[in-house]
């Protein structure tokens, strides 16, 4: 299952990849483990889910890109496009040093991108981002107010199965935070539905999502770290977590660092998952980050007592009302305002 996606909302944009690679030619043997899968008796029994690997690959400061496809064919392309591409950029420039690299037709078809290539004007500062897709679906909502790009086998079940609307925000947002919590709230609800069962699934987002978006004062690309929290109705005025905790976080190196937290025993259990970088090199050497499960965006899953309800709530910055952390020994703790729970438990 491949999903890649680009949304647009007048000038805000966010684009978004899953992480799950397949390959059909060399089965895995043993079921993969992903961060979805956080209690052993559910693994990905799919056998042709072969690893984890970043589908949006920040090229340079001015150019990323989303892939979909093969992988070597698309590593061919965006390495061309990454010695070759010449600021200042244009889709015209990019679809051109692809057509002329000799690829055959049957490879050329074999893949899709999303683009992104930010300019900037005279004064050194961004004045325009430039999307520019290959071989991938477009579609346009309330007369050009917003447009989505998308590939990839998922592509089916993100768009007729969830809602792509929030259904309810508290505090203020910008338009820009709201065109990213839109994007994570419908990735949420795609990957709950993994989280929670033992199904045997046709489409597989237990990887998880990852986003990204320009930075105009930083003037380039960034992945936006979130985090992740499952709780339970626990009578008429309580939260209990559940597990498990899951937040995404990115080493110097650019690799993505998944710790995950869920409990056997009621002791906290941490995972971490390494998902390199396209162009990578591996580190043998590479020291964890501590995690960071309190990020600026964290997705709160709310299920009822029964669990045959859910309620989703996205928190940022300091509205969030609540504070995961984890000492030198490992032992996790969280803390919570009643604000938070009041907030929680008003269906």
């Amino acid at each position: 299952m491949t999903l890649i996606m680009s949304y647009q909302k007048q000038s805000n944009l966010v684009m978004l990849g899953d992480l799950l690679v397949s390959n059909t030619d060399y089965p895995q043997k043993t079921p993969l483990s992903v961060p979805a899968r956080f209690d052993d008796r559910f693994p990905v029994s799919n056998l042709d889910l072969s690893r984890l690997e970043q589908k949006i690959v920040i090229l340079n400061d001015h150019l990323a890109a989303a892939w979909a496809g093969k992988f070597i064919i698309a590593r061919s392309i965006l390495n061309e496009l990454q010695n070759k591409l010449i600021e200042p950029y244009s889709g015209e420039k990019i679809l051109s040093i692809i057509d002329e690299m000799g690829l055959l037709d049957d490879e050329k078809k074999s893949v899709s991108f999303i683009f992104y290539a930010m300019k900037i004007n005279e004064n050194g500062l961004p004045n325009q981002v430039i999307v520019q897709d290959y071989l991938a679906g477009e579609t346009i909502f309330d007369a050009s107010d917003h447009k989505v790009k998308y590939a990839g086998s998922g592509t089916f079940h993100f768009f007729e199965t969830i809602s792509f609307d929030i259904k309810g925000e508290t505090g203020s947002m910008n338009e820009f935070e709201r065109c990213v919590a839109t994007f994570l709230s419908r990735s949420a609800l795609a990957f709950f539905n993994e989280v929670v069962s033992d199904d045997a699934h046709n489409f597989n987002y237990g990887g998880g999502f990852e986003l990204l978006a320009p930075n105009p004062i930083e003037q380039r690309f960034e992945k936006l770290p979130f985090a992740s929290a499952f709780w339970q109705v626990d009578g008429k005025d309580g939260l209990k977590l559940i597990g498990p905790i899951l937040t995404n976080q990115y080493t110097e190196n650019k690799e993505l660092i998944i710790s995950r937290i869920h409990y056997k025993k009621n002791e906290p259990i941490l995972t971490r998952f390494v998902v390199p970088h396209m162009f990578g090199v591996a580190d043998n050497d590479l020291r964890m980050p501590t995690p960071d499960f309190d990020p600026f965006w964290v997705i709160h899953y709310i299920l009822g007592e029964e669990k045959d309800n859910i309620r989703l709530i996205l928190k940022k910055g300091k509205e969030k009302n609540i504070c995961f952390s984890m000492d030198e020994n490992g032992m996790f703790s969280v803390k919570h305002t009643g604000e938070f729970v009041a907030e929680a438990l008003d269906w």
